[in-house]
């Protein structure tokens, strides 16, 4: 499942998009988090025109950090989510 939302988590500012996406481990390595996750961005940037797109990564989540940072986000802090579990906030603006 991949997903493009408007952010409604504390942590974020509210009506950001956030981009997020959860793979069966089953197909874990193949890329696809990767591929779905540049249509969601080229969908976000392009039709919605979303000024940019954020994720919440759980830090021990590598995999994760990596399809964020093949998207092109970058951190740009930390907090705790809801749950009381530490994320990492991390940003891509859409190009000029």
């Amino acid at each position: 499942l991949l997903a493009l939302n408007v952010a409604e988590a504390e942590e974020l500012v509210p009506g950001e998009h956030e981009i997020g996406w959860w793979i069966d481990p089953a197909v874990w390595g193949r890329g696809l988090a990767v591929e779905g996750g540049r249509a969601i961005v080229a969908e976000a940037f392009g039709r919605v025109g979303a000024p940019h797109v954020v994720a919440r990564v759980q830090p021990a989540n590598v995999a994760s950090l990596g399809v964020a940072a093949a998207l092109g986000l970058t951190e740009e802090g930390s907090a705790v989510d809801r749950l009381g579990n530490p994320v990492r906030i991390l940003r891509l603006r859409r190009p000029r």
